[in-house]
């Protein structure tokens, strides 16, 4: 059963770019999902990226480039 999504709020959004700005400079982070505690799983295509909770229907942040 999938949940239903929750809005961000500006903090957990900030959560989400600080954990995406760390798997991409380093490969890993230690920072979990902001509304459950999973782990937190990036994906980029080009100046495009998407980091989202491993928990499907939880926390979603995307950024598109140029």
């Amino acid at each position: 059963m999938v949940a239903e999504k929750r809005i961000l709020s500006r903090k957990d959004g900030v959560i989400l770019l600080k954990a995406a700005e760390e798997i991409d400079r380093y490969g890993h982070t230690e920072i979990t999902c902001p509304l459950c505690g999973g782990e937190l799983q990036l994906d980029m295509l080009g100046t495009s990226y998407t980091i989202r909770c491993e928990r499907e229907g939880c926390a979603e942040l995307t950024s598109r480039g140029i």
